[in-house]
């Protein structure tokens, strides 16, 4: 860790990382460590240990699968606000990701009456093949 004016900073916060240990294997690690917690019922420790592999690895396949397992998490522990803010952060850093289909069909459903056919006109042009794309049609067909 680099020094600033003399003074050493802190350690890390969070589970050192082995002697010998490649960025992938930490991730790997993590992510196991992760599930056992989930199998354990300890959903807040299962949770923060995806996040951090968010944090370690911005845009990579882990950071994409670790957003699965989020979304999961976000549901059973915190409900809809939580899960709509945590499908605007996935869809920032992957809008074409693994889950982005389902994310925006998401955002739309729980958009504002308002937005919600400006919502999935948008979802239509962004995914005319996705898997939602019957549920936007019925909205838009019933649109005013």
């Amino acid at each position: 860790m680099p020094e600033r004016s003399g003074v050493k900073e802190p350690p890390e916060k969070g589970p050192a990382r082995p002697r010998g240990e490649t960025p992938a294997e930490r991730l790997r690690r993590l992510d196991g460590e992760a599930e056992a917690k989930w199998e354990a019922g300890d959903l807040a420790g299962a949770e923060a240990l995806y996040r951090q592999i968010v944090a370690l690895a911005p845009g990579s396949r882990a950071a994409d699968l670790a957003y699965g397992d989020l979304f999961s998490l976000a549901r059973q522990r915190h409900g809809g606000d939580e899960e709509v803010a945590l499908w605007r952060t996935y869809l920032q850093a992957f809008p074409r990701g693994r889950y982005a289909d389902d994310a925006r069909a998401g955002l739309c459903r729980r958009a504002d009456k308002g937005q919600r056919a400006s919502c999935w006109r948008n979802y239509v042009t962004d995914f005319p093949n996705g898997v939602h794309r019957h549920q936007a049609t019925r909205v838009l067909e019933g649109e005013p």
